[in-house]
């Protein structure tokens, strides 16, 4: 079973997405901070990251960046999720140490067709 880590401040999207992943035959892990996360990337192995861009201790393009200058996460595919928009030149800098970035609210379709593309 592909292991789905989701971090987001927000509990009631830790209800919605992990049903939704859930269905779909992914087994998650839910936090809500930058810093539990961390704990749970050396604690656990992970097919997939997905995050939120605004967390209370770091941002998710923060987070990516670690994932990805660490040799043990570097090859973990990332999401991101962001309720607001970049502009171009910014959103290309994200895509640098994200796979896919998603709006807010989730287009759940979307997100499933994502996810698969990223992880089988």
């Amino acid at each position: 079973m592909k292991k789905i880590l989701f971090i987001d401040d927000v509990t009631s999207n830790h209800t919605l997405v992990t049903r939704f992943l859930l269905k779909d035959g992914y087994e998650v892990i839910c936090c809500d901070s930058a810093k539990q996360s961390c704990q749970l990337l050396l604690d656990h192995q992970f097919h997939l990251v997905i995050t939120d861009y605004g967390l209370p201790d770091e941002n998710g393009i923060q987070i990516a960046q670690k994932l990805k200058n660490d040799l043990r996460t570097k090859s973990i595919p990332i999401i991101l999720l962001t309720a607001g928009t970049f502009d171009i030149e910014e959103r290309m800098r994200h895509e640098t140490f994200t796979d896919f970035i998603l709006r807010k609210p989730i287009d759940f379709p979307l997100l499933r067709k994502t996810i698969r593309q990223l992880i089988l």
